[in-house]
């Protein structure tokens, strides 16, 4: 019964790979593995991918698609995912499922917030490093209803992250009389200069990081949906362009890397 996707997550300082295949009553069921070790991924993704085949008694031709954590995240551990499922698709004439990664999070997000009635946005911010974050927000309408997203991932200092939350509102569409509850999801919360908003609900503490099981299940959805990408179309979602400045920006005092621009009503 088909299909039987393999996930791949690798935009943190861990990795992970996961396979989601139908039981007989086409339920997906999941089995993932996963590795500490943010220099280590390319060296684990195979092997991981081979075990976890192996114990399921498939073979790599048994694969209907490959996902892969998309990003925004590490710049290498983006790249090695998207390589490595670029290639296995390529190689076995399949197709790819990218998934953003705060899109993961909000999906162990989503789990948590089943036993909150009423409309709920989730906001997801994930560390950058270099004191900034990569912000993104979702909304759920009611109970039971799906996730819609209200804001893709963009980079945000740290310090400006509840003023982010206040802006970004505006042009969300809340009736005055039925503001969504508000609920916080990902690691940058725990930055030092991380300034909540005096409204959240609270934070969703199950829903830290991008893991590979919210990949494979999302690209499950995708893949009912009828969303499919060729290989050869893959691409990690870099959110920050810039990683360095120029000698002359150096010279200029701007440091050795750019800011996040400021958050601004405008």
């Amino acid at each position: 019964m088909k299909p039987n996707i393999l996930a791949i997550e690798s935009s943190g300082n861990s990795c992970g790979v996961a396979l989601l295949r139908p039981d007989a009553s086409g339920t997906p069921v999941i089995s993932a593995l996963r590795h500490e070790g943010m220099r280590e991924h390319a060296e684990h993704l195979l092997p991981m991918a081979t075990r976890l085949l192996t114990e399921a008694g498939l073979q790599p031709a048994d694969l209907d698609a490959v996902a892969f954590g998309q990003g925004p995240g590490g710049f290498t551990g983006l790249r090695v995912a998207c390589g490595v499922a670029q290639g296995m698709a390529m190689s076995l004439d399949i197709p790819v499922l990218p998934v953003v990664s705060h899109r993961a999070v909000v999906e162990a997000a989503a789990r948590a917030c089943e036993m909150l009635a009423g409309r709920v946005d989730v906001v997801v911010a994930l560390d950058a490093r270099m004191d900034e974050t990569y912000m993104a927000a979702y909304r759920r309408e009611a109970s039971g209803a799906g996730w819609r997203c209200l804001q893709m991932p963009e980079l945000v200092a740290a310090q400006d992250m509840a003023e982010w939350i206040v802006v970004r509102r505006t042009g969300w569409g809340d009736d005055v009389d039925e503001v969504p509850a508000l609920w916080l999801a990902g690691d940058a919360w725990d930055l030092p200069d991380a300034l909540r908003p005096a409204d959240a609900a609270g934070r969703v503490e199950q829903a830290l990081h991008p893991e590979v099981a919210s990949v494979a299940r999302l690209a499950w959805l995708d893949w009912q949906s009828g969303v499919r990408e060729a290989p050869e179309d893959a691409a990690p979602l870099y959110v920050r362009d810039k990683v360095a400045f120029t000698t002359r920006e150096r010279a200029q005092g701007l440091g050795g890397n750019p800011r996040a621009i400021a958050v601004t009503g405008d």
